[in-house]
């Protein structure tokens, strides 16, 4: 991981409720969630799962969840939030599951990686053709420096900030076709398909 892990081990139990993700973590949870249909044969995986805010709306929707993280802390709040979920500590830049998945979310933890592109490329190999990939990542723009400014401040480390254009170049030669895209005033959340 780019952040340094005991940065979110100490801040796992309250990472959700931290001031900068209200109200705007709950209007991107909304809309994401409503934005993708889940159905009950499916298996999502959620690449960083961090504290399993997500797996917990859609773990009664869906087959399996399975989320990992590289914070036994997240992992161990995760756990306590989800019941019907599985949680793996591992990896997100390099992690090797022997099965492909329906849905992935990669939601807002692209930023934290050292390598991004490897970590779509990785998420790419383990999605099923036809299959969605859920992203959200920072803009690179005023709000995004602030984002970037306040995780600089509490955890020493630097994050990337993304454009537009170089996440769609990076997907599209990972084979993933644009289905839906809306911005949010610090993010982008973007559904791909597996082509």
């Amino acid at each position: 991981m780019f952040i340094k892990l005991r940065y979110f081990d100490t801040v796992a139990k309250f990472y959700q409720k931290l001031p900068i993700f209200f109200p705007r973590k709950k209007l991107e949870t909304e809309v994401i969630l409503s934005s993708i249909r889940f159905s009950k044969n499916e298996i999502v995986l959620d690449v960083g799962c961090g504290p399993g805010i997500y797996l917990k709306k859609i773990e009664n929707l869906v087959k399996t969840c399975i989320g990992i993280d590289t914070s036994k802390n997240m992992i161990k709040t995760a756990k306590s939030l989800c019941r019907k979920s599985f949680f793996i500590l591992g990896n997100v830049n390099c992690f090797n599951f022997k099965k492909k998945f329906d849905k992935i979310l990669c939601l807002g933890i692209l930023e934290f990686c050292k390598n991004p592109e490897n970590v779509l490329k990785n998420i790419s190999e383990h999605l099923k053709r036809g299959g969605k990939l859920i992203l959200l990542y920072p803009k690179n723009n005023s709000p995004g420096y602030f984002y970037k400014i306040f995780h600089w401040i509490f955890s020493r480390k630097r994050i990337h900030l993304f454009r537009k254009k170089w996440i769609d170049n990076i997907a599209e030669n990972f084979n993933f076709r644009k289905i839906r895209q809306i911005e949010f005033f610090l993010t982008v959340m973007v559904i791909y398909e597996k082509i």
